[in-house]
């Protein structure tokens, strides 16, 4: 299986990157959860790729790293 890449703004299409600083993860990571609910569980498209709920919230933690912020 080919990983491509996935920025997290990609998952929250949505969110205003100006204000990073102020994110709420608790609320993204509900929120994308109940995407996969919403979903039966099931992989959601993101940008051509699918992802399953382990790799979407791998994508959203990488928004609290800040070394990888600035690489996204």
């Amino acid at each position: 299986m080919d990983f491509k890449y996935i920025s997290p703004f990609q998952l929250f299409p949505d969110l205003d990157i100006s204000i990073v600083e102020k994110i709420d993860y608790q609320l993204l990571r509900k929120k994308l959860l109940s995407e996969f609910e919403l979903n039966n569980e099931q992989p959601i498209q993101v940008n051509g790729s699918y992802l399953n709920k382990t790799e979407a919230l791998r994508v959203l933690e990488s928004l609290k790293n800040s070394e990888e912020l600035e690489a996204h």
